[in-house]
């Protein structure tokens, strides 16, 4: 990742950032106790590797990336 952001300066802090937001659902608490991944430390190393920045997932990430994806059930299409 480091090499692809060196060579194409890609992804950008905000693609990177819509990605995850789009990508929400591995945030969420899993029914096995024992997994060993950890999403939001992972991302947090991960943008400190490639930008030198700290990031607080939950604000930066989850909270808008769930509001994305709530419906509306007055839009035309919603099965709600």
């Amino acid at each position: 990742m480091k090499r692809s952001l060196r060579v194409q300066a890609r992804p950008t802090e905000e693609e990177l950032q819509e990605s995850l937001q789009r990508a929400v659902e591995i945030y969420r608490p899993g029914f096995d106790e024992s997994a060993v991944c950890d999403p939001v430390l992972n991302i947090g190393v991960l943008r400190q590797r490639l930008y030198g920045k700290n990031i607080n997932v939950r604000d930066v990430i989850n909270v808008p990336g769930n509001m994305a994806r709530n419906i509306n059930p007055l839009k035309k299409g919603s099965n709600l």
